[in-house]
Parts: structure tokens; C-alpha cells; sequence
């Protein structure tokens, strides 16, 4: 007996050391699984140690048109090339043909009216010479200057009240006003250059057909540059107290400056950032366009603690701080950049931040 009993002692302990084995390695297990989990979410990671950092405000800034225009027509037909090709880049004057409508069928309506209103005058100047013998002259010049391609002439001064009732019996007035509102109408149909400019972007081409009010292209008017630029909020009053900034291209070469003209009344909450505009002060001499990508600074003797994040790093601008198996997303604050960095603050030493 006492034998059968030290079996099933023994048995019972070896069942129940295999089981708390099983049950340890299966915590175990999940121990490791956490731990993996924890590893794959800090793939892309940083660990915050904050630094002093001077601060010289340097930021990345865009030169744009101030003065942009689309050009679209409020007559829809066939688009016709004007007095250049226009290609992005172009450059034109003042008062130049840009583009055109096909407007064939207006112009032999046109021309058409025309030959009525001389054929009109020309069978009434006898009564013209024989009452109004004095002005028979103005009128003779009036149909000297008829043109085909040109817009009619000033119509004559009538002298008297007798000379007024008779161009408005013999409809003389009434002919002429019909063809000026065509002449005006076919205003519609061309584009004139209303300043110097460039053209920025071309969306038809001549041959195709256009709709009314649809843009055609845009120009910008020549010498009229401006700078963009985003600042931390934070910065506002360094850049309003300094009024200038200093614009380098990407190598850092100062090209010229910039002089505060406004501030956008939009601020970027996610970001904390507003956007300034600066008109271009001493570039004669520089090579700036619509498009260039610049650096602005502006020097202070202020600093800061901050951390530097690469800019590559960041998806859509969120930052998550690591807590545990959990991502939070942590509100922080620009303070300053250059082309690869960012400098944040907003963070403790140690945090993990998770991009």
C-alpha cells in the first residue's frame, strides 16, 4: 500500500509540475509576442533630448506673382491664336492680341450692316446737299473713313433740328447705333494684353473649342514678385518687430530682401504657423521667377530648448508619443527650420515619439 501510495504522490507531482510548465511558457510566449508588438510599432522612432538652440528663424519661402489673372471669354466658340504663341513662360506687352474667338460669322454681319448705312447715306445726300448744303462735307468725310476691319467713325455733330429729324426718319441713326452694339459685342471675342506680363499656365490650345467663362490661361503682370513664407505663431512679433528678412537661394547665396507687406488672417492650429508675404526689395541685379523655392532668415539673438526631428520623418505633420503598446498624438510647436530639420518644442526628455 505504502508503495502505491508513494506512485500516485509522484504521479500527482509530475502532472502538476507539466502543468505549471505549460502555463509558464505560454506567458511566456505572450510576454514575447508583447514585446514583439512593442518593437514593430518603434520601427521609426526617436527618443526626445532636448537642446539650447539659437534661433535665427530660418525658414523656406516661395516666389509668386502678386498680380494673377485667368483669361477666359464670355462668348463660347473656336479659341484662335492671337499676335504670339503663347507657351508657358511667354512673354508679351501691353495691349497685345493673346487670343481670339472665331468670330467669322459676327464679322460678315458686321461688314454686311456697314454697306447698308454708306449705301444709305449715299442715296440721301442729294437731300443732304439741297438742305443742308453746309454740311454735306461731314458727311462725305463720315463714309471717307468707313472701314471693314476698322470700327466705324464718330458719328457727324448734327447742326440743327431740321438735320436731327432728318437722320432719325431716315433711320441714318438708328443703323449706326445697331452696328456699334455689334462692334462692342465683338469685343467679346478678343483678348487684349491689360499689362506687361508672362503667362504662368495654359490650359487650350487654338483649334479647340472653348466655353464661356472657362479659363483659357493665366497671366501674371511682370515685376510685380512677392515672397510667401510660413512662421511659428510663437515668431510673430520678431518678424513684425524686424519688418525685413534676408532671401538666399537653396545654396544659401543671399539674393536679396524681403519687406513685410501682410499677414494672413489664417493661422494653421495643427502646426501653430501663419503665413506672411513680403514684397522683393533690392533684386535688379538678381535672377528671381514666379515658383523659386528660397530660404528666409531672420537673424535674432533669441534661444530656445527645442528638438530636432527630420523632416523626412513626418506623415501628414502628426507626431505620436509612445505610452506603452499606445500611439497618442502629441500637439507640439515649430520654432524654427531649415531644409531637413524641423526644431519642436512641446516634448520632455525621454519621451518616444513614433512618426
Amino acid at each position: 500500500m505504502k508503495i502505491k501510495k508513494v506512485i500516485l504522490v509522484c504521479f500527482f507531482l509530475l502532472i502538476t509540475t507539466l502543468i505549471f510548465w505549460l502555463f509558464l511558457s505560454d506567458d511566456e510566449r505572450h510576454i514575447k509576442k508583447e514585446k514583439l508588438t512593442l518593437v514593430n510599432q518603434t520601427d521609426n522612432f526617436l527618443v526626445v533630448k532636448n537642446e539650447l538652440r539659437a534661433l535665427n528663424f530660418s525658414t523656406e519661402g516661395q516666389i509668386s506673382q502678386n498680380l494673377e489673372m485667368s483669361v477666359f471669354f464670355n462668348v463660347e466658340g473656336r479659341l484662335e491664336a492671337g499676335d504670339i504663341e503663347l507657351k508657358q513662360g511667354t512673354k508679351f506687352k501691353f495691349n497685345q492680341l493673346l487670343y481670339k474667338i472665331d468670330s467669322e460669322e459676327l464679322f460678315h454681319s458686321i461688314c454686311a450692316q456697314k454697306a447698308s448705312l454708306a449705301k444709305l447715306i449715299l442715296e440721301h445726300m442729294n437731300f443732304i446737299e439741297s438742305n443742308f448744303q453746309s454740311e454735306k462735307s461731314k458727311w462725305q468725310l463720315f463714309l471717307n473713313e468707313f472701314s471693314m476691319v476698322r470700327q466705324l467713325p464718330e458719328f457727324p455733330e448734327i447742326a440743327s433740328n431740321e438735320e436731327k429729324l432728318f437722320i432719325l426718319e431716315s433711320t441714318i441713326l438708328s443703323n449706326y447705333l445697331n452696328i456699334k452694339s455689334l462692334e462692342k459685342k465683338m469685343s467679346n471675342y478678343i483678348f487684349l494684353a491689360p499689362f506687361d506680363g508672362i503667362v504662368t499656365e495654359v490650359y487650350s490650345v487654338p483649334g479647340m473649342n472653348v466655353q464661356k467663362g472657362s479659363s483659357v490661361a493665366k497671366i501674371s503682370k511682370s515685376n510685380n514678385l512677392i515672397l510667401k513664407t510660413k512662421v511659428p505663431v510663437s515668431n510673430l512679433r520678431a518678424y513684425k518687430e524686424s519688418s525685413y528678412v534676408a532671401i538666399s537661394n537653396q545654396n544659401g547665396s543671399l539674393l536679396c530682401q524681403g519687406k513685410l507687406n501682410r499677414i494672413s488672417n489664417y493661422r494653421d492650429t495643427l502646426n501653430q504657423t501663419i503665413e506672411l508675404f513680403y514684397s522683393i526689395v533690392g533684386a535688379e541685379k538678381k535672377e528671381l521667377f514666379s515658383g523659386q523655392k528660397v530660404l528666409v532668415s531672420l537673424n535674432s539673438n533669441l534661444k530656445s530648448f527645442c528638438f530636432a526631428i527630420d523632416k523626412s520623418r513626418l506623415k501628414k505633420n502628426k507626431i505620436f508619443v509612445l505610452k506603452g503598446n499606445k500611439r497618442i498624438v502629441k500637439r507640439y510647436q515649430i520654432i524654427d527650420e531649415n531644409l531637413d530639420s524641423i526644431f519642436v518644442t512641446g516634448f520632455q526628455n525621454g519621451d518616444t515619439l513614433t512618426f
